[in-house]
């Protein structure tokens, strides 16, 4: 046998290891994780929204105030907009039990795609509103949440990707391993 095939075998025996496995499956358990978010995501155009449908109201210096868009639909008070002045913020409530910050995605001239993302610490859960801001009016279109929950969905994800990936890496071993004998 060639240094190079025994080479190629002993990668293959250590990405065949239970700690490689195991290495590789919290990692895209990490990456599954959004994905299960993105995929339960819902439309509010169709009335579908995760509740609560959180938005931000501007005052003229720039700051903000996180409002509760699903109960408080015609809520705006005077001298303030939906429109944001910088492109992010970050806000926390009086209490500490949540964080509250907006990123403006896309500007044209008296409009903009804003996403609002609001992070409990008391449910351990963080949700995202998307919408169309004018100054005036507010156009929700979609909701996504990030619970525990999903935790588990995404850990049976990555544990079916790691078999998978098992399964693929033996067959190329094996094979590997005839080529090496077929050829001697």
């Amino acid at each position: 046998m060639k240094f190079s095939q025994i080479l190629c075998l002993g990668i293959l025996k250590v990405l065949d290891t239970f700690i490689f496995r195991l290495a590789v499956g919290f990692g895209l358990c990490m990456v599954c994780l959004p994905l299960v978010s993105h995929l339960y995501a819902k439309s509010s155009i169709k009335n579908q929204s995760h509740f609560p449908f959180e938005v931000a109201v501007f005052r003229p210096d720039g700051t903000f105030t996180q409002v509760n868009y699903s109960t408080n639909k015609d809520f705006k008070p005077e001298n303030t907009s939906f429109l944001a002045k910088f492109p992010s913020g970050q806000d926390k409530s009086s209490d500490g039990n949540y964080s509250f910050s907006y990123k403006v995605l896309k500007e044209e001239p008296h409009l903009q795609l804003i996403e609002i993302e609001t992070i409990d610490l008391d449910d351990d859960r963080n949700t995202w509103a998307t919408y169309v801001a004018t100054s005036d009016t507010i156009m929700p279109l979609s909701t996504r949440i990030e619970i525990p929950g999903y935790l588990l969905l995404s850990a049976l994800m990555a544990f079916i990707l790691v078999q998978l990936m098992k399964q693929f890496i033996r067959y190329v071993r094996w094979c590997f391993t005839m080529s090496i004998y077929s050829d001697e």
